[in-house]
């Protein structure tokens, strides 16, 4: 049983924050399973009473915005995004960046034979935690595979083989929390 995440809310000049890494979809090794690399953590805003996942551009813009505290996209979490968007990543935060090989992180091979069955395809995204010594601390289904069992395997191979240089605000280490997507193939 994956133990809920609670995301911890950090007071960032006066905005509350947590953080969140950019997302993309994993690209399959042969093997046929992966985890999507994850390039930096950014703070995600607390805006309207919701915590908010955000990636930034290549030109450090908001590009994407997505509630967590809900999976539902209404015209308060759209107008909330665009406040976000417009007022962009607060001053003094570095984000948490992803160190070694993120390919290693879950390979075709760590699958246990007990979850191998012909044909399966299944794909989730992850949301964790990463703690202030750059290690991630909680890690849960963000949108599920349908399968608990693989979610469970692939949050603990990411608690147990990720790592970060820490998240910062104003040089002090601070909390993150990051997203990322699994695939697993089976032909």
């Amino acid at each position: 049983m994956i133990a809920p995440l609670s995301i911890r809310r950090l007071l960032l000049g006066g905005i509350a924050a947590t953080a969140m890494a950019a997302v993309a979809t994993p690209s399959l090794a042969e093997d046929g399973a992966g985890i999507a690399p994850v390039n930096a953590v950014y703070p995600a805003l607390r805006q309207d009473g919701a915590s908010f996942l955000v990636t930034t551009g290549a030109d450090g813009r908001i590009n994407e915005c997505d509630a967590v505290d809900s999976a539902a996209r209404t015209p308060a979490v759209d107008r909330s995004c665009a406040l976000l968007a417009g007022r962009g990543i607060p001053a003094g935060i570095a984000p948490a960046r992803a160190i070694g090989n993120q390919a290693a992180w879950l390979t075709f091979n760590d699958i246990p034979e007990s979850m191998m069955t012909t044909n399966t395809h299944v794909g989730a995204q992850l949301i964790f935690e990463v703690d202030q010594s750059g290690k991630v601390s909680a890690c849960r289904p963000y949108k599920s595979t349908g399968m608990a069992a693989f979610d469970a395997f692939a949050c603990k191979m990411l608690q147990e083989r990720a790592r970060f240089t820490p998240a910062t605000y104003k040089g002090a280490p601070v909390l993150a929390v990051g997203t990322t997507f699994v695939k697993f193939d089976s032909d």
